[in-house]
């Protein structure tokens, strides 16, 4: 394990975080609140909190992260592509990206629990998106505040079968709450609050 102490950790080896296909648990000792990374990302010098590309899977967690200022063109917070860890007791706030503001998870079976997703900006899933394929899950994590021009807040392409359990999305104004554009699950499930065409799609 990797214990991380409170602070803002910014800069080159604070973000754009490889794993490196390890069995390992990165976990902040004081929660969200008291540990950020900052990405310091925009247009002109993108950056993003963690990558994960190596076949990680689920006993590579990483928990209690305040993640900000992530500016990508996929995955403004996080990007996990071919590889599944655990995503717990994140707070993911002000990401940007044109696929996934805060997540994009393309061939993944990520698990993103108990999250909170606020602020996050992406075209095509403003707080998460899953291309490609994948059996992702979704468990008790809020997702607020999605911006007008967003089109979807979360977002699965053909060949996805996601599972959403237990979440709240509300305070959102993007086109679509949800677009499953295959198959998926959404069970004890909340959208309130928003200004939506459809919830569900």
């Amino acid at each position: 394990m990797v214990l991380v102490g409170p602070g803002e950790y910014t800069g080159d080896g604070n973000r754009d975080i490889e794993l490196r296909g390890k069995a390992i648990t990165v976990r902040s000792s004081d929660g969200p609140f008291a540990t950020h990374i900052n990405c310091q990302g925009n247009e002109q010098d993108q950056h993003r909190a963690f990558w994960i590309h190596e076949g990680e899977d689920s006993s590579t967690v990483i928990e209690g992260f305040f993640i900000t200022f992530g500016y990508m063109d996929e995955g403004g917070g996080i990007l996990c592509e071919d590889s599944s860890p655990v995503v717990k007791n994140c707070i993911v706030h002000v990401n940007h990206s044109v696929f996934g503001g805060a997540v994009s998870a393309p061939d993944s079976d990520v698990l993103l629990k108990e999250c909170v997703f606020d602020y996050n900006y992406g075209y095509r899933g403003s707080y998460v998106y899953f291309g490609s394929g994948g059996n992702p899950k979704i468990i008790s994590c809020e997702f607020k505040n999605s911006p007008s021009d967003a089109v979807t807040c979360i977002e699965t392409e053909l060949g996805v079968d996601i599972l959403l359990y237990n979440c709240l999305i509300y305070d959102s104004s993007a086109l679509f709450a949800v677009m499953l554009l295959d198959s998926g699950m959404a069970v004890n499930c909340t959208v309130t609050h928003n200004n939506h065409y459809r919830c569900i799609y």
